[in-house]
């Protein structure tokens, strides 16, 4: 695709700037066609079924995101591979698991271990892909339980790829590639500029995303608003068009100038925040790459420039666990595409730098913060629901109708949605209903619950948690002065409790034991 676009040597210039519009129009028609669910990056929707979906994605999903994803980047748009592949292996994974009849929990260690697989296959990082995966749900910990599938299918998927690509790593460093204690300040530095990189990175990519979110325009015309935007970067600065795998290597191996460099690193963020936040399909992960070796460069150049390609690397690998939340599996996965597990070491001190300068912020928005330690309860009330609510939500209108409302919810993937009527909270419907009401033109209005509870977001939250108890209802918006900022539900709460409670714990007892039937099951309230 790339070779019938933007990659043809003295393309005209009209071409580079209408080539990423027209790829991603076409990608935009057929997902608005077929599966509107294949809009963005992808990983959001991946990690999402993770978490509250047993790892459950529509299996038609594989062979629309494959398509889509070739258009929009194959065009010049700019994106990396990662979500598409994890969006798609997912998609084959609840295919073969509906065959075999498995659980919802061995469903999700199933799509564990089918992202595994393609993560280690795209980047040649069988060890790194694995941990990746099990990385890839939560920003503060692993799934613990898949790690034993999730090695075995990232081992069996290099064994069978591994004819088709040969063992050599996707990148060449010069053989003198090396380094010293010395440089080990020089590694947190470089996770402290990656970390602020990122947070610049995610924020950008969340405006972009909020401006065509809000755009009255049909998804292929946002697409290809997106594409021309930018085509038109690309005309300056083509590197920024694809994939830029090969950019990195020419970054590696000094083939741009350092001021070169000082402009890439912006304008290739600038580039994928367009490209992803305009629904366009591809992932983040090259471009991190890229922006990460821009830092490592423009370090060394001040520091120490016989180190270049030293610092180019740890630059990608805490750029990358700055954007997606996995420090551990960003340095096995950049240590393994590099050739050199010698630079686990200081690719690790700068990826955890990385992660924790880059706070709370991700590219993968329903990464979930899962508990770490036992909770009592009294302790939720030093616990502000600002701190738990799921933040950068959309809202419905009520005028809307149910099909456009579901399409919606395809692209932006959330278990609830405030609706929305003259300015104000008029109701809130949750995803599993627009996904089983019949397509129609009915008003969202006629359909959503008007029971909702509303909170503000410094109220602590126990005093969340009794309200909802009180009244029976599992979510409440959140909301300030200014609006609503969020929703509370029982699984942020459940999140920050830990694995050792369960729904039933978290129900309010009763002052005297009754034995009497209430024709309530213990767990109704919590449904």
């Amino acid at each position: 695709m790339r070779d019938v676009s933007y990659g043809v040597p003295g393309l005209p210039w009209y071409l580079v700037l209408l080539s990423p519009a027209i790829g991603a129009f076409l990608a935009g028609l057929i997902m608005e066609r077929f599966t509107p669910q294949t809009a963005g990056q992808g990983m959001s929707c991946v990690i999402d079924a993770l978490n509250y979906r047993g790892g459950e994605i529509k299996p038609t999903t594989a062979p629309v995101k494959l398509v889509v994803t070739a258009l929009t980047v194959g065009s010049g748009g700019s994106g990396g591979r990662e979500g598409p592949v994890a969006q798609i292996c997912s998609g084959l994974a609840t295919f073969l698991a509906r065959g075999l009849r498995l659980s919802r929990e061995d469903l999700k260690i199933f799509v564990i271990c089918a992202i595994s697989a393609g993560t280690t296959a795209v980047f040649h990082a069988p060890i790194g892909g694995a941990i990746f995966a099990l990385e890839l749900p939560y920003k503060n910990d692993l799934e613990g339980r898949a790690i034993v599938p999730a090695s075995l299918a990232s081992v069996a998927s290099y064994i069978v790829y591994l004819p088709i690509t040969g063992t050599a790593p996707v990148f060449t460093l010069p053989a003198t590639t090396t380094f010293v204690l010395e440089d080990i300040p020089v590694f947190l530095l470089l996770g402290l500029l990656a970390g602020a990189a990122g947070i610049g990175f995610a924020v950008l990519q969340r405006f972009i995303r909020s401006r065509f979110r809000a755009a009255n325009l049909a998804l292929h015309w946002k697409t290809a608003l997106g594409g021309l935007m930018v085509g038109a970067v690309g005309l300056f600065i083509p590197q920024v068009l694809g994939l830029g795998i090969a950019v990195v290597q020419t970054i590696l191996l000094g083939g741009f100038p350092l001021a070169f460099l000082l402009v890439l690193l912006p304008m290739k963020i600038v580039a994928t925040s367009i490209t992803v936040g305009s629904y366009g399909s591809g992932g983040v992960f090259s471009t991190s790459l890229i922006c990460g070796a821009c830092l490592g460069g423009l370090v060394a150049s001040v520091l120490n420039p016989q180190s270049a390609p030293l610092y180019m690397v740890v630059g990608m690998g805490a750029m990358v666990a700055g954007t997606t939340k996995t420090p551990i599996g960003a340095a096995i996965i950049v240590s393994e595409m590099a050739g050199g597990y010698y630079l686990f070491i200081p690719l690790v001190i700068a990826s955890i730098v990385g992660y924790i300068t880059s706070g709370n912020y991700s590219m993968y928005e329903n990464q979930t913060t899962r508990g770490w330690i036992p909770v009592k309860m009294d302790d939720l009330d030093v616990i502000k629901v600002k701190d738990l609510m799921a933040s950068n939500i959309i809202s419905l209108k009520a005028s809307d109708t149910v099909q456009r409302a579901f399409t919606l919810a395809e692209v932006e993937p959330q278990e609830y949605y405030p609706v929305m009527d003259s300015g104000r909270v008029a109701g809130i419907v949750d995803r599993s209903m627009l996904e089983t009401e019949p397509r129609s033109g009915v008003r969202l209005g006629d359909r959503m619950s008007r029971e909702f509870l509303i909170v503000d977001r410094e109220m602590t939250a126990k005093a969340a948690l009794d309200e909802m108890l009180d009244r029976g209802i599992p979510q409440a918006v959140v909301m300030d002065a200014s609006g609503v900022k969020g929703i509370l539900s029982f699984e942020e709460i459940l999140g920050v409790l830990g694995n050792i409670c369960s729904p039933m714990d978290i129900t309010r007892p009763r002052e005297e034991p009754s034995s009497e039937g209430t024709g309530e099951a213990p767990n109704d309230r919590l449904k």
